[in-house]
């Protein structure tokens, strides 16, 4: 599994992990680690509990997910395989009604955004595009500075 990009949060989902008072599996673990969150001690997500979702089918898709989706044929393998091979470029800790990040991740060799937030142990979808080159530098992570007249 890739290293967490960020210490602290690996830190305690690890800790909530091999702490058999808190959590006897990996869903209790996540639901545990959102509960931390919610209650401002941990605010930012990290892929390792992003990952730790996907793989236990936790995922659901807004209907605003879903009908982008549909709109720009972006399908669940898509989402699936950007989710796995991705990185948080964004943080968006004061999102509602929990923090939210945004993930690039390539599937077929193309860049995806997708932003989702995680609550419960349950992995929300909330939207996802393909980055266009006028909003994006070449490597999709960093946003184009747009000079306003």
């Amino acid at each position: 599994m890739q290293s967490c990009c960020n210490r602290k949060c690996h830190a305690i989902l690890s800790l909530i992990v091999s702490d058999k008072l808190y959590a006897n599996t990996q869903n209790q673990a996540i639901t545990t680690w959102s509960r931390l969150a919610h209650k401002g001690w941990y605010l930012m997500l990290c892929m390792e509990a992003i990952r730790a979702a996907c793989t236990l089918d936790a995922v659901v898709f807004t209907n605003h997910a879903r009908e982008r989706m549909g709109a720009r044929s972006i399908k669940y393998e898509d989402i699936a395989s950007s989710l796995s091979n991705g990185r948080i470029i964004e943080q968006y800790v004061d999102d509602m009604p929990f923090p939210s990040c945004l993930v690039l991740g390539y599937s077929n060799d193309k860049p995806l955004h997708v932003v989702v937030s995680l609550n419960n142990g349950m992995l929300w979808i909330i939207t996802t595009y393909s980055p266009s080159r006028a909003k994006w530098n070449a490597d999709y992570m960093t946003r184009k500075v747009v000079n306003k007249p």
